[in-house]
């Protein structure tokens, strides 16, 4: 049994590379106007590229969450390596056909990676450690995010190519380390009891919980909404894109802030330090198929 410090760094390594998924994701979301320009392409045509990510995760989600289920450290590695894989396709090629094809792969490696984060704390941490390590993992998403808008910040939109392949290179390293870790960490618990059809089944039909995938839907899809189209609204209304950046950036802080602290201050004050079990399966079923889909749902207006 492996040392309190080494299951966590597996964790700590887990969420990093989570957060790069989602700098990924929003590369061009604080850009959308001048990569528009850069590549020939319209507004609405960048924006897709961050509009493939709530799309695949809805196709995905499900499937690859029993993938997680039935055999956890061969999906993550999958996931892990086809992250990395479209990173790589995009920091290479130099044709914009080349980055939707690597967006794509970065895409469906999605719900690959963000399923594994309830298994990754229950299963490697103590029971009072997993309310921070489920904080850490949620706020990693969100740093990933703040990255790419910084990233958007300061760098030309000439210097595109660069940043592409910056972002490969910190994904591929983060990869190979990831998988290291997977394969000579051992988890806490091996492995939680799959849960069959009917346990989801009797969760969707409660009130509460549909309530709270409602919720989840609108605040997720309006999130996902202006982190996508923000930058070009805004241009619209002659408001530079340093401007926009930095409200992406204000953000995006508010959400690392409030997902790195709130779980545990809930947890605390509720007592809830139950061991974290939900199946990748059932956990995905909320949040692919609610929020991802409201996302997109938002995204059109």
């Amino acid at each position: 049994m492996h040392s309190r410090s080494k299951r966590w760094l597996f964790v700590v390594i887990y969420g990093l590379v989570c957060s790069t998924n989602q700098m990924l994701w929003l590369t061009f979301a604080p850009i959308t106007t001048p990569a528009a320009k850069f590549y020939h392409v319209s507004g609405n045509t960048i924006g897709l590229l961050a509009e493939i990510f709530p799309f695949a995760y809805f196709v995905f989600a499900i499937p690859f969450g029993k993938a997680l289920d039935k055999n956890f450290k061969w999906a993550l590695t999958a996931g892990a390596i086809l992250n990395s894989v479209g990173a790589l396709v995009r920091g290479i090629s130099g044709s914009f056909g080349g980055i939707v094809a690597g967006q794509i792969m970065v895409a469906i490696s999605q719900p690959l990676l963000l399923n594994a984060i309830t298994r990754a704390a229950g299963e490697y941490l103590d029971e009072k450690d997993r309310p921070n390590g489920l904080a850490f993992c949620s706020a990693a998403l969100f740093f990933g995010m703040l990255v790419s808008n910084v990233f958007g910040m300061v760098l030309h939109i000439s210097e595109i190519s660069n940043l592409l392949k910056i972002e490969a290179w910190v994904t591929l390293v983060l990869t190979v380390i990831l998988i290291i870790a997977i394969f000579r960490i051992k988890p806490l618990y091996v492995s939680f009891a799959e849960e069959d059809i009917k346990g989801a089944l009797t969760l969707i039909k409660s009130k509460s919980f549909l309530a709270l995938l409602g919720i989840a839907a609108i605040g997720f899809g309006a999130f996902i909404a202006i982190t996508t189209w923000l930058q070009s609204i805004l241009s619209v209304r002659s408001i530079s894109s340093n401007k926009s950046d930095l409200l992406l950036v204000v953000m995006v802080i508010m959400g690392t802030i409030g997902a790195g602290v709130l779980p545990a201050v809930v947890s605390t004050i509720f007592g809830r330090r139950r061991r974290s079990s939900v199946p990748s399966r059932k956990r995905c079923s909320g949040e692919s198929i609610s929020t991802r889909l409201g996302s997109l749902r938002l995204m059109r207006l």
